[in-house]
């Protein structure tokens, strides 16, 4: 059994279920686990798009949940921040300050513009978006350091309909890629397989490939669900995949250590 390491439960602005209606969604899906990652992204594009809440009242509700289900399932403190280079003091205040079991570093915005509006490629190429959002990937890798895993490297892929073939290749990007995976190795941050992210456009296998050649050994995976029908979604078909790509675990984080979970087919 595995632990979806990537949810969003009503805490998240645009997250549409309650944590214990997570719990009991999970458990029938056969999971041993979950993780909520709530979103917390400071200074989010957008007047009254803050992802932000209250800490407190996150760890009021998920504590007991955690308690009440302690020996039977498991149910992990978590949060997504998003990273921007110019609230790297801000963030890293939130981080320090709260006991999670498991901190998510994703890039959302791109010089104040997240991809999901999808005015970061109005009038734009492939290739120039794909660069631009790698490069500011890079960029929040090298100078972020507090965080366990690194969330859905290719989240932009989602958002770009207007290209034929959306798949993030590695071969395009292999000298960014390289030294983000050789840092991620360095530094003991593991590399998420986000599955929300390939339930439509597939994922370049030579991605997971190089992150093992280069030494990589921790790979997450999460379905980014802000619902319950989306917890776990497709990771039936994407454990094959890790798999084939020369991992037998995946892992989860439990007081920002990793635990290994053996992949069985």
């Amino acid at each position: 059994m595995y632990t979806d390491t990537h949810t969003h439960t009503n805490f998240s602005s645009d997250g549409r279920m309650a944590p214990e209606e997570a719990v009991v969604a999970a458990i029938e899906k056969n999971l041993s686990g979950i993780a909520f990652t709530d979103h917390f992204d400071y200074d989010y594009p957008g007047n009254n798009n803050e992802f932000r809440y209250s800490f407190e009242e996150y760890f009021d509700k998920i504590v007991p949940l955690k308690e009440k289900y302690a020996g039977k399932f498991n149910v992990f403190t978590a949060v997504e921040v998003g990273f921007q280079p110019h609230v790297y003091n801000q963030v890293n205040e939130i981080i320090n300050k709260y006991e999670f079991d498991y901190i998510i570093g994703s890039t959302h915005a791109i010089n104040h513009v997240d991809p999901y509006s999808g005015n970061f490629f109005n009038g734009r190429s492939k290739e120039e978006t794909y660069l631009e959002y790698i490069k500011e990937v890079y960029k929040n890798v090298m100078m972020y350091e507090n965080y366990d895993t690194m969330g859905h490297f290719d989240y932009h892929i989602r958002y770009a309909t207007m290209f034929e073939d959306r798949t993030f290749y590695y071969s395009d990007y292999s000298d960014y890629m390289d030294e983000i995976f050789k840092h991620l190795i360095a530094k003991n941050i593991a590399l998420e397989v986000n599955t929300s992210t390939y339930q439509k456009v597939p994922i370049d296998k030579k991605n997971l490939i190089r992150y093992k050649e280069l030494g990589g050994e921790m790979v997450t995976i999460g379905s980014d669900a802000h619902c319950t029908t989306d917890i776990a979604r497709i990771f039936d078909q994407t454990l094959p995949i890790i798999k084939e790509c020369g991992f037998d675990y995946v892992v989860h984080f439990e007081k920002r250590k990793p635990v290994f979970e053996k992949i069985i087919l």
